[in-house]
C-alpha cells in the first residue's frame, strides 16, 4: 500500500504524438508529469507527414491545440479528392472534400509535416522544463507505491505511473514482458510469442517533395494498382505527400519483419518508378522532388494487454494500422483521451485525490482505458486492411466491382457518410467543454444512447427481412368488416402516406444511388395487379433496413421536391379518386386508372417548375453549391406540412369509416380494433413503420425508452388514426428528430 501523502507523478516516455498531446492533457488538469525522449530534437525531421481528421482535432481544440495547429498546416490545401485508375484517370472526384468534412464534423482535414505538429504541441506546453531530451530508457522497475525509469544515460526518474508512447519497437511494451516473466504470476503479460505474430503485408515508401511538376494543386488522389496504390496529397508551402504501398510477395511476421536501408529504397524506386499516380505523373518523377524519404515495413497489429501494473502503454506501442487509413496519429490522441477520462473519474472519487493511487486502482484505471478503446481499435485495423486490399486489388473482381459500378453510380452522400464512419465512435474529454462548432453529423458521445454497429446491427436487419420476407410468403388479412365500396374507399384513402413516404425516400441526397432513389418502381408496385401493397410494402422496408441513409445531412430532400410534394399527392392521387368515387361502380378507378404513379412523376415536374420561378423571381441561383445544400434545415417545416396533410386527411376517412361501422354496422370494440388489418400490405406497412422508430435507436437518436414511447403510441395510432395516418405521423416525427442533430451555421 503507498501513503496518502504520497506525491502523484506521470512518467511519459516517449515523446511522440500520443506523448505530447497526454503532457498537454495533464497540464490542463494540473497533473504532475515527465516526459523523456530518446531524440535530441523534440521535433525530428523524419520525412513523415501527418494527416488529422475531426475526431483528433475535436479533442486538440478541447485543449486549446486546434487553432495553433490549423495556423501551421495552412488550412485549405486540398479541394479535389480524387479515385483513380491504375492508369492515373480519374473515377470520381469530390469537389471541396475538405470542407465537406467541416460542414459534417466541425472540422476540416489537415495534411502537414508530422514534425511540425510536434513543435507545436510542444510550444503549448507551460512546463517545458518537464521534457527530457536524449533520454534513451533502458530499464523499467515496479515497487509496492511507485514506478522507476532508468535511462541509458544512467539518469533515474521515480513516478507512480508510466506511459509508454515510444512506437511500435516498444522498449517499455519489451520490459513489461520481462517484469511479467519475473514476478509471480509470468502470464500476466503476453509472452514474447505475441510479437512473433505480428504481420506485415506492405511495405511503404512515404515522404515529403515540394514544388512537383505536373501535379494538380490541391488534390489528394488515391491511385489503385496490381499489388500496390498511392495515397499522395497537397500541402502547405506547395508541398506535396506521398505514400506508396506495395505488398511483400510473402506475409512477414515478428523478427522477419525486415527493416529497409537507403540503398533498399533506391532499389524500389527504380523499380518502381514508373508507375503512374495521375494521368501526367509517375512515382519516379515525383520522387526526385523529395525533401525527404523513408522506406519502412507496414506493422498490423492491435496487442492483447496494454497494462501491467503501474505501466500502461499508448498510440503505435499497442495498436498499429494500415496508414492508409489516416487514423494512427488520431488513435493515439483518442487513446490518450480515454485514459485522461478514467484518471479524472478516480480522482473526483476518491478523498486524496491521485495521491496514494495503489497498483490495483491503477490497473482498473488502464483496464477501463483498455476496455474504451480496443474494439475501436480493431475495427480501425480492420478497416484501414480493408481499404488498402481493395486499391491494391488483392481481390481483383471485388476491385473492377467497386471502381467500375460501385463509385460511379453511388452517390456523393454515400462517399462522405463511408469516409465518416470512422471518425464518430471516438472519445472526448469528458471534463472539458466541447467548442460549440457548427456540424451536421453527431459524434456518439453527443448521441442519447449508444449506436448499434457491427454484427448486432446485421442480425437485427436480417430478422427484420426474414419476417418482411415471411409476410411476402404468408400475406396477412383481417376479415372484412366493411362491404366492398367501403373497404375500396378505406384501402385507397391510406395508400397516401406510402405513396408520400417512398417519394420523400425517393428524394433524399442520402439514397441517391440505391433503389430507394427509384420511387416510381414502388409506385408501379403497388397498383401492379399481381404485386400490390401486399409486395410493395415489405420490399420498399427491406430494402429501406439495408439502403437508406444513417446520418442526418442524408435525411434532406430539395427544398423544391418538398414544395411540390401535397400539390402532387393532391393532383395526381386525391383528386382524381375523390372524383372517382362519386361512381358506385367506378370505385376501382382511383387505383385502376394509374393515378399513384402521377404523384412522383409529378413532383419531379412541379419541383423543376418551382425551381424555375425562384430563380426567375430571383434573378440568380443560390450561391451555395447545391452539394452543400444538404447541410440545411430549411425543407424540414415544408415537410412537415406534408406529413399532416397526410395525417389529417386519413385520419378523417379511417375515423369516418369506423363511426359508420360502429353506427350503421353494430359493429364491436375488437371488430373495430381489426379495421386496420383488412388492408392489403398492413404487415409490411406496420413493419416497416416500427423499423423506422427502431432504427433511431439503432442509431443512437433516440433512448431505449423513447423509442418504446414511440412505438407504443404507433400502435394505439392504428386503432385510433388508422395505419396511413399513424405512419405519417412516425415519419414525422422521424424527420424532427434526425433534423434536430444538425448544427447549423449561423
Amino acid at each position: 500500500m503507498s501513503a496518502p501523502d504520497n506525491p502523484f507523478k506521470i512518467i511519459i516516455i516517449g515523446g511522440g504524438i500520443a506523448g505530447l498531446t497526454l503532457a498537454n492533457m495533464l497540464e490542463k488538469f494540473e497533473i504532475d508529469y515527465i516526459l523523456l525522449e530518446a531524440h535530441d530534437n523534440i521535433a525530428p525531421a523524419v520525412g513523415a507527414s501527418i494527416g488529422l481528421f475531426p475526431n483528433g482535432l475535436l479533442i486538440l481544440d478541447q485543449i486549446g491545440c486546434y487553432e495553433p495547429v490549423r495556423a501551421v498546416a495552412q488550412s485549405g490545401t486540398v479541394k479535389y479528392a480524387h479515385m483513380r485508375h491504375p492508369d492515373g484517370s480519374s473515377v470520381s472526384c469530390i469537389e471541396d472534400f475538405f470542407g465537406h468534412l467541416e460542414r459534417r464534423h466541425g472540422y476540416e482535414m489537415l495534411f502537414f509535416d508530422r514534425q511540425w505538429l510536434l513543435q507545436v504541441l510542444f510550444d503549448q506546453l507551460r512546463h517545458k522544463d518537464r521534457v527530457v531530451l536524449d533520454s534513451h530508457v533502458e530499464t523499467i522497475q515496479q515497487f509496492g507505491d511507485s514506478i522507476r525509469v532508468r535511462t541509458k544515460a544512467g539518469k533515474t526518474y521515480t513516478g507512480s505511473i508510466a506511459v509508454g508512447a515510444d512506437g511500435i519497437h516498444s522498449t517499455v511494451r519489451h520490459e513489461m514482458r520481462r517484469l511479467a516473466h519475473l514476478s509471480d504470476d509470468p502470464e500476466s503479460f503476453p509472452s514474447e510469442e505475441e510479437e512473433d505474430t505480428v504481420p506485415c503485408y506492405y511495405q511503404c515508401s512515404f515522404g515529403i517533395a515540394k514544388d512537383v511538376d505536373n501535379w494538380p494543386e490541391r488534390n489528394q488522389c488515391f491511385t489503385s494498382g496490381d499489388g500496390h496504390c498511392f495515397l499522395v496529397a497537397s500541402g502547405p508551402d506547395n508541398r506535396v505527400y506521398w505514400f506508396m504501398f506495395k505488398r511483400l510477395p510473402k506475409v512477414k511476421y515478428g523478427k522477419d519483419i525486415p527493416r529497409y536501408t537507403k540503398e533498399d529504397e533506391e532499389v524500389f524506386v527504380q523499380k518502381y518508378g514508373h508507375v503512374p499516380i495521375t494521368e501526367d505523373l509517375t512515382f519516379g518523377k515525383l520522387f526526385e522532388r523529395r525533401i525527404s524519404s523513408t522506406l519502412t515495413p507496414l506493422h498490423e497489429v492491435v496487442f492483447k494487454k496494454w497494462f501491467l501494473g503501474r505501466i500502461i502503454l499508448m498510440g503505435d506501442s499497442i495498436h498499429k494500422s494500415n496508414p492508409i487509413g489516416g487514423m494512427g496519429g488520431n488513435g493515439a490522441i483518442e487513446t490518450a483521451a480515454a485514459f485522461v477520462n478514467f484518471l479524472l473519474r478516480a480522482r473526483n472519487n476518491r478523498p486524496n485525490g491521485l495521491r496514494g493511487l495503489t497498483t490495483v486502482e491503477i490497473e482498473a484505471i488502464s483496464r477501463q482505458t483498455q476496455n474504451e478503446r480496443y474494439e475501436r481499435a480493431k475495427y480501425i485495423l480492420k478497416m484501414g486492411h480493408e481499404i488498402q486490399a481493395l486499391f491494391a486489388s488483392e481481390k481483383p473482381l471485388l476491385t473492377k466491382f467497386a471502381f467500375g459500378t460501385v463509385l460511379p453510380l453511388s452517390g456523393l452522400e454515400h462517399h462522405l457518410s463511408q469516409m465518416g464512419s470512422r471518425l464518430l465512435g471516438g472519445p472526448k474529454l469528458d471534463f472539458l467543454p466541447v467548442p460549440p462548432k457548427p456540424r451536421a453529423v453527431p459524434y456518439d458521445h453527443e448521441l442519447p444512447a449508444k449506436p448499434v454497429r457491427g454484427w448486432p446491427l446485421a442480425v437485427i436487419k436480417t430478422l427484420f427481412s426474414v419476417g418482411m420476407g415471411l409476410s411476402l410468403a404468408y400475406p396477412f388479412q383481417a376479415p372484412l368488416l366493411l362491404n366492398t365500396r367501403l373497404q375500396g374507399i378505406y384501402t385507397l384513402s391510406q395508400i397516401i402516406s406510402p405513396l408520400l413516404t417512398y417519394t420523400i425516400e425517393g428524394h433524399r441526397v442520402g439514397n441517391q444511388g440505391t433503389l430507394l432513389a427509384l420511387p416510381s418502381l414502388f409506385v408501379a408496385g403497388i397498383e401492379a395487379p399481381r404485386v400490390g401493397m401486399s409486395k410493395t410494402a415489405p420490399i420498399h422496408g427491406m430494402v429501406a433496413a439495408f439502403q437508406s441513409f444513417t446520418v442526418p445531412p442524408g435525411r434532406r430532400v430539395n427544398i423544391h421536391i418538398a414544395r411540390a410534394l401535397v400539390p402532387a399527392l393532391s393532383l395526381g392521387y386525391v383528386i382524381p379518386t375523390l372524383f372517382a368515387f362519386r361512381s358506385k361502380s367506378t370505385w376501382k378507378t382511383g387505383l385502376m386508372t394509374g393515378t399513384p404513379l402521377l404523384v412522383p412523376v409529378l413532383t419531379t415536374v412541379l419541383s423543376a417548375v418551382f425551381r424555375w420561378w425562384q430563380n426567375k423571381s430571383n434573378g440568380h441561383v443560390d450561391a451555395e453549391s447545391e452539394d452543400f445544400q444538404r447541410y440545411k434545415k430549411d425543407d424540414v417545416p415544408v415537410l412537415r406540412t406534408a406529413y399532416s396533410f397526410a395525417v389529417v386527411s386519413q385520419a378523417v376517412v379511417h375515423a369516418a369509416l369506423v363511426a359508420h361501422a360502429y353506427v350503421c354496422l353494430k359493429a364491436t370494440p375488437f371488430e373495430l380494433a381489426t379495421l386496420p388489418f383488412s388492408l392489403t400490405g398492413t404487415v409490411g406497412v406496420l413493419g416497416e413503420t416500427a423499423y423506422s422508430i427502431l432504427n433511431l435507436r439503432l442509431l443512437g437518436y433516440v433512448t431505449g425508452w423513447q423509442a418504446a414511447r414511440v412505438a407504443l403510441l404507433s400502435a394505439g395510432g392504428q386503432v385510433v388514426l388508422g395505419p396511413g395516418a399513424t405512419m405519417a405521423g412516425v415519419w414525422w416525427w422521424r424527420e424532427e428528430v434526425i433534423a434536430g442533430f444538425m448544427k447549423e451555421r449561423t
